[in-house]
């Protein structure tokens, strides 16, 4: 997953997706997992089917525990 700076390209994208009747909004699974990051755990298991984000859900996870690094 590439890293995008100073582009409308990346959002022009996501706005079109998130509109689409398919779209379906991961980031409350962060909500979910944070807690358990925070308590020590440095493996999480997250089994679901083929085909059902699980690579954009690690890479959602990974950008949302850099950029919380960032903040501190």
């Amino acid at each position: 997953m590439g890293a995008y700076l100073n582009s409308q390209t990346p959002y022009t994208l996501y706005q079109s997706e998130s509109r689409s009747p398919y779209f379906v909004d991961k980031t409350m699974l962060l909500q979910e997992l944070f807690p358990y990051v925070a308590a020590g755990n440095r493996h999480l298991c997250v089994t679901r089917p083929r085909r059902f984000g699980k690579t954009i859900a690690a890479n959602m996870i990974k950008i949302g525990r850099a950029s919380c690094r960032e903040r501190v």
